[in-house]
């Protein structure tokens, strides 16, 4: 039996059914960029834009923070969709070989921290090159067990 020998009210319900589910997977993984976008502004001034400028501390969260973008900067798609809504992460898909100098796990989050910083970006740079050398620091904090 053809799918297309269904009855059409019963082929509207079934594709209806498939283009929800879909787009809904698109609209999702849009909605994941934009909200770790957020989350790691929200992490560089909480953290990295205050006394403790990029300390190597957060190290590891930076490392984090760039293996993700570096899984959505691996779908080309992206970029334009992100250039067409502004967000700070498109600047990332550049490549640009100001970058190069920046160890491979932090040349991401250093683009989009450079992009964010406004008017700091040169000492974000800079720091950023004083990280590429530097190893994750454990902090054994009281009371963590």
């Amino acid at each position: 039996m053809n799918l297309y020998d269904l009855p059409d009210v019963l082929l509207d319900i079934i594709f209806e059914c498939y283009w929800k589910d879909r787009y809904k997977a698109v609209i999702v993984e849009f909605n994941n960029i934009y909200l770790l976008e957020g989350k790691i502004k929200n992490f560089l001034k909480t953290y990295c834009f205050r006394e403790n400028f990029f300390d190597a501390i957060y190290l590891t969260y930076l490392r984090n923070f760039n293996t993700e973008i570096q899984t959505i900067v691996k779908k080309k798609v992206y970029k334009f969709i992100f250039k067409n809504r502004n967000l700070y992460i498109q600047y990332c898909f550049d490549d640009d070989n100001i970058f190069n100098n920046i160890h491979h796990s932090l040349q991401y989050i250093c683009c989009l921290s450079v992009n964010i910083s406004g008017f700091m970006r040169y000492n974000t740079f800079y720091k950023f090159q004083e990280l590429s050398i530097c190893k994750p620091v454990k902090h054994n904090f009281i009371g963590s067990g």
